[in-house]
């Protein structure tokens, strides 16, 4: 669920955004509604909220403030996740380009416009964070294995079972034609580059993991020399059991 914090001093036009946006956006909370730059500043400062609703026509330029204020301090959580509402009238150039500002609607705000940048915003957060979740597990199994993540061939390992997981309607069975060659191309290498360095991680990972463990990881299922499509199979295999 993505929490979201409006900042804005008009109640009625608040009112009404809220209640639109609540009606036509899913995985979304209403978490703070703000009616002053302080306001908006200690809800922002808690940094739990995700996505910010800011009007940048309150008293004083509170709204800039506001950004500057993000910006000033770094506040990472909230790259792309401001909206930033203005009148027409008013000059945006300096924030155009802020990392922290997703995008600037002018006055009157059509709503319907608001929410679809609402619900892409939420697709791609949603998305991001579903990788981030899948990648963590990848590691904690290369991790099981004793792999070590100093070896640029361990990382690259972990971006094969990924493009593989990623990808279920692709067929990966040969791994020099069908992966290697997008590791290579992403880290801007050589395809046997990319496959020396994998197997060079994987007989390290031999070396320093005990037997016993290889073996039952592997449900005996192998020697203690499995290869790279074998330890790339399995640990896809307890993917699966993850995510059903």
């Amino acid at each position: 669920m993505i929490n979201l914090l409006v900042v804005e001093n008009d109640p009625e036009k608040c009112r009404k955004m809220v209640n639109y946006i609540s009606q036509n956006t899913f995985d979304i909370r209403i978490y703070c509604i703000a009616y002053s730059e302080k306001d908006a500043i200690s809800m922002i400062n808690s940094q739990k909220a995700d996505l910010i609703l800011l009007d940048l026509d309150l008293p004083k330029l509170a709204g800039f403030s506001i950004i500057k204020h993000i910006t000033r301090n770094k506040l990472k959580k909230y790259e792309n996740s401001i909206f930033a509402i203005c009148n027409k009238t008013k000059t945006t150039a300096y924030i155009e380009d802020n990392p922290y500002v997703n995008s600037i609607l002018k006055k009157p705000v059509i709503l319907g416009e608001l929410v679809s940048k609402i619900e892409l915003y939420i697709t791609e957060k949603l998305s991001k964070s579903n990788e981030a979740i899948v990648k963590s597990k990848i590691k904690y199994e290369l991790d099981k294995l004793n792999y070590n993540f100093a070896y640029n061939g361990t990382k690259f390992i972990a971006e094969m079972i990924y493009e593989i997981y990623s990808n279920p309607e692709k067929s990966f069975e040969n791994f020099n034609r069908d992966l290697y060659p997008i590791i290579a191309k992403r880290h801007d290498r050589s395809p046997n580059t990319i496959k020396c360095d994998v197997l060079q991680a994987t007989r390290s990972m031999i070396l320093d993991c005990k037997e016993e463990i290889i073996m039952k990881y592997f449900n005996y299922a192998c020697s203690a020399h499995p290869t790279v499509k074998e330890v790339i199979t399995t640990i896809l295999n307890k993917m699966g059991d993850y995510y059903g």
